[in-house]
């Protein structure tokens, strides 16, 4: 059998006298200590024009893309040296399907000649919800190969020393196709 001893000068248990674990301050301690600063930051940054609505600044474009802006100059610089002048960011209802249609908006278009293009850039997908579709890049060649509108799509190009030449290439081919059916 166990035999109990008192042991002598015991009256109560002895603990550290140091604190062991950090004391979590209650909820309305932290509002009332960082919230107050928050609010007057948030305020601050909406006075100055700070709008929260998630986009910083332009879509990023791959380094060695061509931007639509200088895919716009050269393309531009053709159509107007071949005596077509055109209308920048127009809007196209074209029937993709019978009773179906889209809503296009293509970089340049000559409403009388029913002719123009769009360049294809990271930009336009981004901006557009890729409303370029293979099916409608598709639809649009097969209108360009009847009776129109004649839409040349342009699809990305990397910077490199000639990029300026290759699109000229692309659309003076475009051109001069127009021509010999006799749409220009």
């Amino acid at each position: 059998m166990l035999k109990h001893e008192r042991i002598a000068k015991y009256n109560r248990a002895r603990y550290p006298k140091y604190y062991f674990y950090r004391r979590i301050p209650a909820m309305h301690e932290n509002i009332v200590k960082y919230g107050l600063g928050a609010a007057v930051i948030i305020t601050a940054l909406e006075n100055i024009g700070c709008i929260g609505n998630g986009i910083a600044g332009p879509p990023p474009i791959p380094p060695g893309m061509v931007t639509e802006n200088e895919a716009r100059e050269v393309v531009d610089s053709v159509f107007s040296a071949n005596g077509i002048n055109l209308t920048e960011d127009v809007i196209l209802k074209i029937e993709t399907a019978p009773g179906d249609s889209v809503e296009l908006s293509v970089d340049g278009f000559n409403d009388s000649l029913k002719t123009g293009y769009e360049y294809i850039s990271i930009e336009d997908s981004i901006r557009d919800n890729d409303e370029y579709t293979p099916e409608v890049i598709s639809r649009l060649n097969e209108l360009t190969a009847q009776d129109g509108p004649y839409i040349k799509t342009i699809e990305p190009v990397y910077k490199d020393d000639d990029y300026k030449k290759h699109l000229e290439t692309v659309v003076g081919e475009f051109i001069d196709t127009l021509k010999a059916r006799g749409v220009i």
